[in-house]
């Protein structure tokens, strides 16, 4: 779907390229999590929305940042996933999506949303930073790369991972790298090589939307990851059916 709609901005311009990167589910829905909560936090933006599971004893947390098109309603299923694991899971929701869909959004935005919202982890809902882990998935993994870049985050999992908009963008068209049109980055590469944590990298080797390369590239740029390389599979990593790649990702994050 990112591929498809940046391509409309080749003939609509910024506003539709604004809407493009940041698609909004249509039907908005409460987020409903067996074992998780709505948790909010306050900024001088408006309100981060957040669904939060409490670890279990000795577990980490993970962050999750969910993709393009989705909210976090959606994320609910992701959060009870990981919560019956044992993890604790704060899953993020952004400026103009889902329950904040009346907030403006853009890179700078969803990155003020995420780093809050970890603070509020930290802060009112007590978890050490030493017990946080990151995890991204699409248009999530510039987000929770950004998050790492800034010192957040023991470990990290990027599902679909691109190397930057512009660059995704790039396939359809070289007039997309203009950043009159296409002014929000998500930059990854470039920040990867100062982001030393231990990061997993999964990726479809026929995802048609953000290619596999891409994620190949970054596995070259970050000086501790590992590729999870899922042979056949497209850009829907843990969609319906695939669900055993969550085994080495639950393996990652508690260190094994």
């Amino acid at each position: 779907m990112l591929t498809l709609l940046l391509g409309l901005m080749l003939t609509s311009g910024c506003s539709l390229a604004h809407r493009a990167l940041y698609f909004d589910p249509i039907r908005l829905r409460t987020p409903h999590s067996v074992y998780g909560d709505l948790v909010t936090f306050e900024t001088a933006r408006g309100t981060v929305y957040t669904l939060y599971a409490r670890a279990a004893a000795g577990m980490p947390t993970v962050v999750a940042f969910h993709g393009n098109g989705e909210d976090l309603a959606r994320e609910a299923r992701l959060v009870d996933l990981l919560a019956t694991k044992g993890f604790g899971v704060l899953a993020v929701e952004y400026p103009g999506f889902g329950l904040a869909r009346g907030q403006v959004a853009s890179e700078g935005a969803l990155y003020d949303a995420a780093d809050h919202a970890l603070h509020g982890l930290y802060g009112r809902l007590h978890v050490p930073p030493s017990q946080v882990e990151l995890l991204g998935y699409s248009l999530g993994t510039g987000v929770a790369a950004e998050m790492a870049h800034r010192g957040h985050g023991t470990r990290m999992v990027l599902l679909a991972p691109y190397t930057s908009i512009p660059a995704v963008a790039r396939r359809l068209s070289t007039a997309l790298s203009d950043p009159s049109i296409l002014p929000d980055r998500y930059d990854t590469l470039v920040k990867a090589p100062d982001i030393s944590i231990p990061t997993l990298v999964v990726h479809g080797t026929l995802d048609p939307l953000i290619p596999f390369i891409m994620g190949e590239a970054l596995v070259a740029a970050f000086p501790r990851a590992t590729l999870l390389a899922l042979p056949g599979v497209d850009h829907g990593v843990l969609g319906r059916g695939r669900l055993a790649v969550l085994g080495p990702i639950e393996a990652f994050l508690s260190g094994r």
